[in-house]
């Protein structure tokens, strides 16, 4: 009785006082990271199309950028408004809009009234075409700020244009009175559930005491941060982070109960809860970064109206390469997995963040399978732990959702998966029925999301199965698998081509013809440039370059490690067979991007292997001696290095 008690007193010890310590690490920090006073734009009208944490508008236009200065400003309509959710309100401050007006010849200024949670608090008769308005902003009982703006005398730049133009509001300023910015008690209840949740599900998975207070510190601090970033705190931020915590705690939940049912039942692997806790903790930071208002939406929007498309009855449309634009069909297995959800979700921003949490989701499955693959070959935990770890951090599937490339991200995913049942097959050196079922339909789903997983996906089932019949030897279990693999990937395709793919045949012959005729050669684009100028783009991942996200130093040194020693020390293993030629198939699709027009991103399909190989090196170098165990150490912080700064590029730090 005394140990059971003990082991429920320890978990909820750690989620109090991790929920405690990140209630005074935000009060702590929002008084003083945040800057006094905040002063920023409504939004960003770049590609980047970055959003305002601190407030949320209604009734402005899409935010634009001034050609000649780079500035950024907004359109009023005749009525607009700012809400900011959870500004705390014990102290007044000062707000002050900076604004300019633009209008025909002749057409008089515009009357503004700023009016504050319902009563008019500045009433302003323009008299020049610059300016600002301040208004003083009075204390009440209770958190957050209502301001609308009310502008006379709109006008509409040009006949049939549905904009009604009020102003142009430049920037937004508020000071606290107290000269520091303080967390309102809701934003404090809320922060705490969303800690509390968060550090809910990591232990319900039932990790070993240290790790599982490494994860819920890294949550503790990420989700301050991310309350700081933009001062989201003083906004409804904190709502969103809210929902994914409740999902991680609903997810630790089930990861509970099964591994209450499986006990006893998979003694060879009792560390699998760790490693869906580790999977879990780290996705979900992610996905609170990939989707807090500061993260660049780049190509969401697209993506969104896309599925909106597929939501109206439309399933069958393409897109264009970058330059020289080739035409391709443009699969669609993400939006019809979005239309169950469809309804749930008001505005396009949520929309967009329904399509990165379902292409998250499919990325971390792959966590998963690489876990799964690594301990059955290698009988190792803590290599397979270390599979687990290194795979949420990896740096092109966090490029690919920075891009907001959704389909491909959701895609190769699902191929990821398809991949790891077939290298357990291979790991264990026979076919399973249920792998190779599991392997069929997450190849064919795969194959239906987006043409490139397609392409880089046939050709390398295909050399990895091919190098598995050749290279195993007397195995003939282990070249079995290899058949097999040919047979479903056939039979995946042929799925794929038959549902979406085939409705694209002229496309097809239009592109060869065009291909053969030589007319893109002089061009000095992404696509067809010289090999010098390509390879620079590749190896600097310019914004030019059609792949996502070379593996980095550290993982690559690791991985190229981990692939000599496998190769001296278990060359014959299923697993070695299809990690070595896996990274043939990379090192010939790379260079097949250099040297030619053909692109086939396959550093994002490539990320598995080279996790797999960083996994084992790092795992032997840490049971050699402690100084090998301090490298290993080393090793994975610096994997965790390159990857979380793709995060912060995207979040604009």
């Amino acid at each position: 009785m005394r140990s059971a008690s003990t082991s429920l007193q320890r978990p909820a010890i750690l989620v109090l006082f991790a929920t405690l310590a990140g209630l005074v690490l935000l009060v702590a920090g929002a008084r003083l990271v945040t800057p006094s006073p905040l002063d920023a734009p409504i939004g960003d009208g770049s590609w980047t199309g970055r959003t305002r944490a601190w407030f949320t508008t209604r009734g402005f236009y899409r935010p634009e950028v001034d050609p000649q200065t780079g500035a950024q400003f907004s359109w009023t309509s005749g009525r607009s408004r700012l809400v900011f959710a959870s500004l705390d309100r014990s102290q007044p401050y000062r707000l002050r809009f900076d604004f300019h007006v633009v209008r025909p010849e002749g057409a008089p200024l515009p009357d503004v009234a700023v009016a504050i949670d319902g009563v008019t608090r500045g009433h302003t008769s323009l008299t020049s075409a610059i300016g600002d308005i301040e208004v003083d902003v009075p204390t009440r009982r209770t958190a957050g700020l209502l301001v609308v703006l009310d502008v006379s005398n709109t006008w509409t730049p040009k006949d049939g244009e549905a904009r009604v133009l009020g102003i142009i509001v430049d920037d937004v300023r508020l000071e606290p009175a107290s000269g520091h910015f303080t967390v309102s008690w809701p934003a404090i209840g809320w922060a705490a559930l969303a800690i509390a949740t968060f550090a809910t599900g990591i232990v319900l998975c039932g990790p070993p005491l240290p790790i599982a207070i490494a994860l819920v510190a890294m949550i503790v601090a990420g989700v301050d941060w991310l309350l700081w970033l933009d001062a989201a705190f003083i906004g409804g931020d904190v709502l969103r982070l809210v929902t994914i915590g409740a999902n991680v705690a609903t997810l630790g939940a089930i990861v509970a109960i099964l591994r209450r049912l499986t006990a006893g039942r998979h003694a060879l692997w009792p560390e699998w809860p760790t490693a869906a806790a580790i999977v879990i903790g780290l996705t979900a930071l992610k996905l609170a970064c990939f989707t807090h208002p500061q993260i660049a939406l780049t190509d969401a929007m697209f993506q969104v109206h896309r599925a909106e498309l597929v939501h109206r009855g439309e399933y069958f449309f393409t897109s264009l390469t970058p330059a020289p634009s080739f035409e391709f069909p443009y699969a669609v297995a993400l939006y019809v997995a979005a239309q169950p959800f469809w309804s749930w979700f008001r505005t396009e921003l949520d929309l967009a963040n329904l399509l990165r949490g379902l292409a998250l989701i499919a990325d971390a499955f792959v966590g998963f399978a690489v876990y799964a693959v690594a301990r059955r070959q290698w009988a190792s935990a803590p290599m397979a732990l270390l599979a687990a770890a290194i795979w949420p951090l990896t740096r092109a599937p966090a490029m690919a959702l920075g891009h907001a490339n959704l389909t491909n991200l959701f895609g190769q995913g699902l191929f990821g998966v398809a991949m790891g049942a077939f290298a357990w097959m291979a790991a264990g050196g026979r076919t399973s029925p249920i792998a190779l079922a599991a392997g069929g339909v997450m190849l064919t789903l795969a194959f239906l999301s987006h043409f490139s997983t397609l392409s880089i996906g046939l050709i390398l089932i295909g050399a990895t199965a091919m190098g598995v019949i050749v290279l195993a030897g007397r195995q003939a279990a282990l070249r079995r698998v290899g058949v097999w693999m040919c047979i479903v990937a056939a039979i995946a395709f042929a799925v794929a081509y038959v549902v979406y793919y085939s409705h694209f045949n002229a496309l097809y012959r239009e592109t060869f013809t065009r291909v053969l005729s030589g007319v893109d050669r002089a061009s000095a684009t992404s696509m067809v440039a010289d090999p010098a100028t390509k390879f620079r783009r590749w190896i600097t991942e310019d914004q030019f370059a059609n792949d996502y996200g070379l593996p980095g130093v550290a993982l690559f040194a690791s991985a190229a490690i981990g692939l000599v020693w496998l190769l001296r020390r278990r060359p014959q293993d299923g697993l070695t067979i299809v990690l070595g030629v896996w990274a043939l198939v990379w090192v010939a699709a790379s260079a097949l991007g250099i040297f030619s027009s053909v692109e086939l991103r396959a550093n994002l399909a490539a990320t598995p292997m080279f996790v797999c190989l960083a996994a084992y090196a790092l795992g032997a170098m840490g049971r050699t001696s402690r100084s090998g165990l301090a490298v290993a150490a080393a090793g994975l912080v610096a994997i965790a290095h390159d990857g979380v700064r793709v995060w912060l590029f995207w979040l604009g730090r």
